[in-house]
């Protein structure tokens, strides 16, 4: 019995960990989404991808594509920088 409860007290701590851990990358994506959308307006955004022709969908497909890469570039650093180094 003590050990089902220390089995089911560390599975609720890990699935707290995995919560904190991504909430705070999703409480900034949204934030640096909410900037952006403050900052560029419809008019701007239109002007940029105002039609639905292959070459606008391709620039908003290289535009999405390039935001993702920086994003995955930006949590392998972080990853990299935040993990502890194995002992020898």
């Amino acid at each position: 019995m003590i050990g089902m409860l220390a089995a089911l007290g560390h599975a609720l701590w890990l699935a707290f960990a995995m919560f904190w851990a991504i909430l705070w990358p999703l409480i900034l994506g949204f934030t640096v989404s909410a900037v952006i959308q403050g900052l560029v307006s419809k008019q701007q955004m239109a002007r940029v991808l105002g039609d639905d022709r292959p070459l606008t969908l391709a620039k908003a497909c290289g535009l999405g594509a390039a935001w993702a890469a920086r994003r995955r570039i930006g949590a392998r650093v972080e990853g990299g920088l935040c993990r502890s180094r194995p002992r020898r």
